[in-house]
């Protein structure tokens, strides 16, 4: 990812979400979606990237298991706002608050399913 392999990321992050997931370490799981939307972003998919946000921030609310490290706080501001700026604020805000109505499983399916249309 941090190459803007985005194909390339996106493949090994399918492998890996799914194995976070089944071993039931949801704050992975939440890491991993951002990195599906940075990827998103990367790919110029915005409403797929602000969803994929808004499941992570479920996640990380319910699991109590908030964004830690400096470097990710910042890459999760830029892309909220590299969101509000490619989509608008209101548009960036709705899919977020459609990402955070999905289930966990389901975040993980819409995660899984990007780039395959």
């Amino acid at each position: 990812r941090g190459q803007r392999k985005w194909q390339e990321a996106r493949s090994y992050y399918r492998e890996t979400i799914q194995y976070f997931l089944d071993m039931g370490h949801e704050p992975a799981v939440a890491n991993q979606l951002e990195c599906f939307a940075y990827i998103a972003i990367g790919l110029e998919e915005p409403e797929q990237a602000a969803r994929l946000l808004g499941a992570s921030q479920s996640i990380r609310e319910r699991t109590e298991n908030p964004i830690a490290l400096p470097w990710e706080k910042q890459e999760y501001e830029s892309a909220l706002t590299a969101l509000k700026d490619m989509i608008g604020q209101k548009t960036r805000d709705e899919e977020i608050a459609t990402g955070r109505g999905l289930k966990i499983e389901d975040a993980v399916g819409y995660a899984i399913e990007q780039g395959d249309s």
